[in-house]
């Protein structure tokens, strides 16, 4: 099981100031420190600086498409609204065919019953 980084809010501060060049000194000695201590903790911050190279924020001269940008989240909005609505006409069928099973299970054994062993003889 994965243990939980205590102060995350904090070392994530500490994580963005170095990635962005303005850490202290002080600050950087003791990021290094914690990142020394556990490899977990060099995992964690090995994902966040992954996590900042792919945002593009390390690089402000990017052009940002906002037009692009949201019509690629209208996309994936719609995408799973798509699953959704699938989801629940699978559920309401599934609920049907139960609705409908558990009334003619029971009729077809008591109509079984009655045909075959109350039946005059």
């Amino acid at each position: 099981m994965q243990e939980k980084i205590k102060d995350k809010g904090y070392w994530d501060t500490l994580i963005i100031d170095l990635l962005s060049d303005s850490i202290s000194e002080i600050a950087r000695q003791e990021l290094e420190l914690w990142l020394s201590v556990s490899t977990k903790h060099l995992h964690y911050f090995n994902q966040m600086k992954e996590l900042w190279n792919s945002t593009a924020v390390a690089d402000p001269n990017l052009p940002f498409n906002y037009e692009k940008a949201y019509a690629l989240f209208a996309k994936r909005v719609d995408e799973k609204t798509e699953l959704i609505i699938q989801r629940k006409k699978r559920t309401i069928l599934w609920r049907k065919v139960s609705a409908v099973a558990a009334v003619m299970i029971p009729f077809l054994f008591l109509s079984y019953y009655t045909l075959f062993y109350t039946a005059p003889v």
